[in-house]
């Protein structure tokens, strides 16, 4: 794509060319579906390069699981984020560790306060403590 790079229309027959080429050969091969995820992506693709990352990470790319879970958590689509976030963070993406960690805190203060709406003392307590803690500057940042 380099090559072709401010070329809109030299980039489309890049990703075709390798759509017809690789699209045959993506069922359970996660990397071709990343391949052609970054290909659409490169290209201004975004719709496709997802469904491509999609197809990556559902066929077990921890990669493409990263990149999935991340843009599903930015539009704020947390639950269906979260097993992609859990995937690409268990192989040790960092990114997706600390993007998880936020996501999953994130839902637990979402239902602590339905909880302590409800009535609830001990999940009133809990969000509190959680909020206190998420707040709290770390010692190891200097100000």
């Amino acid at each position: 794509m380099e090559a072709v790079r401010g070329e809109p229309d030299r980039q489309g027959v890049v990703v075709e060319s390798a759509r017809s080429a690789l699209e045959g050969e993506a069922d359970g091969r996660p990397e071709v579906g990343l391949v052609l995820g970054r290909l659409c992506e490169a290209a201004g693709q975004v719709r496709y390069a997802e469904q491509w990352y999609r197809n990556s990470a559902d066929a077990g790319g921890v990669e493409a699981a990263g990149i999935v879970g991340k843009a599903l958590a930015e539009r704020g689509e947390v639950v269906e984020a979260v097993p992609y976030l859990e995937r690409a963070a268990e192989a040790g993406n960092r990114y997706a560790q600390g993007l998880l960690v936020t996501v999953l805190v994130g839902r637990a203060l979402f239902w602590l306060d339905r909880g302590a709406e409800g009535g609830s003392r001990v999940a009133a307590d809990y969000a509190g403590r959680l909020r206190t803690a998420r707040d709290a500057v770390p010692d190891t940042v200097e100000e």
